[in-house]
């Protein structure tokens, strides 16, 4: 994508990749978000706050940061990264705005059968494999499970259609650019659980995995269940910090006034991108398949945000000043800390010095050769 742009403007490569381009994405990801939103709710103020949990949403790390007495953080102490940090991914984000964009395709044609919506969902969600793997398996299996309840009560089978095509489309990118792939998963379930209490730069809870094993030495299984399921509300609420207030709103999602097939969707969607990883783990970089639940955050943000607008429409006036104070200072901490402490520092985690810059400016005005630079030593770091 950098390289047909470049073809087409003549910019920098450098220029288009690390500062226009992350612009676009993060700002067609927030219209994509308000726009679906508003389609979905018919509401604005559900919009609205979808958007703020889509771009702020953060985990609750910074509350056991507080509570042990360390520096304001955690981001990722649960194991999933944040919405501070999805732009530092572009593959993903990428395959979020295309995720975003085949969902209100696929709503258009739900609602009006028109054959061009139903063009361009199937080409926008079978595309989406070859731009990130995850989200075309999260896509694909969920309009394959909403095919199969379609036809179980005997609805019009069209989420089929798009079902069929979209992988035709899939296997024409994907198959020959990625043979072999298929070994690449390997099950290995509750393995970020047990890393989320185990390891020191996660929760770092001994005593949560030391009940593990000891359970499962003892075959105590009452006691295994006990920790599975205190595990994963851990992860969950930790990871979803002010998001996991929609799940009020998916417990009444019969309620909801839009398509029946794109709450299957959305249902099947979220149900793929938290089981994948609870069952398996990447061969080689173990904490890679951590990405399909960053694909439930993007999601929970749309819940969320209608929890928020059930909530004000039931409050006086005060009430709802109060309870938007609560979610936005619950909320941003984690994208606060991440913002000054990993992405704005005062001294910038890679730099060139002035008298670095003058040494390369030098080097450049002189003809070919070898530079020989004095070998490393590290008792002279303490000099400087």
């Amino acid at each position: 994508l950098t390289a047909a742009l470049y073809r087409l403007t003549g910019l920098s490569p450098i220029l288009l990749y690390f500062q226009i381009l992350p612009v676009i994405f993060s700002l067609s990801y927030g219209i994509l978000v308000y726009v679906l939103a508003n389609k979905i709710f018919k509401n604005q103020t559900a919009g609205l706050f979808s958007l703020f949990l889509a771009y702020f949403g953060g985990s609750f790390g910074w509350l056991v940061s507080l509570f042990r007495g360390e520096t304001l953080g955690g981001e990722s102490m649960f194991w999933s990264m944040q919405a501070v940090s999805f732009l530092v991914n572009p593959p993903f984000i990428l395959s979020v705005i295309l995720l975003l964009l085949g969902m209100i395709f696929y709503l258009n044609y739900l609602e009006s059968g028109k054959k061009r919506f139903l063009i361009f969902s199937i080409f926008i969600f079978g595309v989406l494999i070859q731009v990130k793997v995850y989200a075309g398996i999260i896509v694909l299996g969920a309009l394959l499970l909403t095919s199969v309840t379609e036809f179980l009560s005997r609805r019009p089978p069209r989420t089929l259609f798009v079902f069929i095509f979209s992988c035709l489309v899939a296997l024409a990118v994907f198959l020959p650019l990625n043979r072999g792939s298929q070994t690449v998963l390997v099950y290995k379930p509750w393995w970020f659980l047990e890393t989320m209490f185990s390891f020191p730069d996660r929760l770092g809870i001994l005593r949560m995995d030391l009940m593990r094993q000891v359970s499962l030495l003892t075959q105590n299984y009452l006691k295994f269940y006990f920790w599975l399921v205190s595990g994963l509300v851990i992860f969950l609420v930790g990871n979803l910090g002010t998001r996991t207030i929609g799940f009020l709103s998916l417990l009444n999602l019969k309620k909801e006034n839009f398509h029946s097939s794109l709450k299957l969707f959305f249902l099947y969607a979220l149900l793929i991108a938290f089981v994948f990883p609870m069952l398996f783990i990447q061969k080689g970089t173990n904490w890679n398949t951590i990405q399909f639940f960053y694909y439930f955050l993007v999601l929970m943000s749309f819940w969320g945000g209608l929890t928020m607008e059930r909530f004000l429409a039931k409050r006086s006036p005060w009430q709802n000043i109060l309870l938007i104070l609560v979610l936005v200072l619950m909320t941003l901490p984690t994208t606060i800390s991440s913002l000054v402490n990993n992405y704005l520092p005062p001294r910038p985690p890679v730099k060139i010095s002035k008298l670095e810059l003058e040494g390369l400016k030098f080097l450049a005005t002189q003809p070919e050769g070898i530079v020989l630079t004095f070998p490393f030593n590290p008792a002279l770091i303490n000099n400087f």
